[in-house]
């Protein structure tokens, strides 16, 4: 049986860490994969390292250091021949594993990742932000030149093989991650044909315009360090 290990980087995700670990075990579990689940706690203040103990996942308390280096630690930890990344606050359909691995058997790419989607109760403005991203439904899958790190997967010899995550950068660890990966000879595809779920949306347009701030906090640096190509 393969074995699979899934790094979950998390800081104060107690209300969503439980749903994310039901619904990637699941996902392992109709794969027939066995599934290891690593949580590499951010130094939380809520309970979330606890329930995420009690979801049966390895807890590993990493204060004080950024997101790349938070992923990094729980693959230094994680023993699988297959390596996923997702947040804390994703929701992965049943079909996540089975499908991805399904299309990597046929040749096509080495980096997976599923486009992003809202749930229900999200407010209208998260909808319609997550949906820019959605690829048109024309076809189940694109080839990318990046992938972000909400939901990653990829056999870890390639994670190996490019040296892992910037520690450095405090947003955008996953754009630069992944076009090096590209630069190495990794093929990226974002499938749309099932997606993820992001129970993380904002629930208000404060914490909207906080997040993105956040998020695009590292553009400057990826220019100055990776030159031009990166716009």
């Amino acid at each position: 049986m393969s074995r699979i290990s899934i790094v979950i980087p998390m800081y104060n995700e107690a209300r969503h860490i439980a749903r994310t670990l039901l619904a990637a075990q699941r996902a392992g579990n109709v794969a027939g994969l066995e599934c290891e689940l690593i949580v590499v706690d951010n130094g939380s203040q809520d309970q979330g390292p606890e329930i995420a103990r009690q979801s049966g996942a390895q807890v590993l308390v990493v204060p004080g250091v950024l997101i790349g280096a938070l992923r990094n630690r729980g693959t230094a930890a994680a023993t699988g021949d297959w390596l996923a990344f997702i947040d804390a606050d994703i929701e992965m359909p049943e079909d996540w594993l089975s499908q991805l691995f399904d299309i990597e058997a046929t040749g096509q790419a080495d980096i997976f990742g599923l486009d992003l989607h809202t749930p229900a109760a999200a407010p209208w403005y998260a909808t319609a932000w997550q949906r820019r991203t959605l690829r048109p439904t024309t076809h189940a899958h694109y080839v990318v030149d990046w992938l972000p790190s909400s939901n990653l997967l990829m056999l870890r010899r390639w994670f190996d093989k490019v040296g892992g995550f910037d520690e450095n950068l405090r947003t955008g660890e996953d754009k630069e991650f992944t076009l090096r990966l590209r630069e190495h000879g990794a093929r990226l595809l974002a499938i749309n044909k099932s997606v993820a779920l992001h129970w993380g949306y904002e629930m208000n347009w404060r914490e909207w315009m906080g997040k993105e701030l956040w998020r695009q906090g590292s553009h400057l640096q990826l220019l100055r360090t990776h030159g031009f190509s990166l716009r």
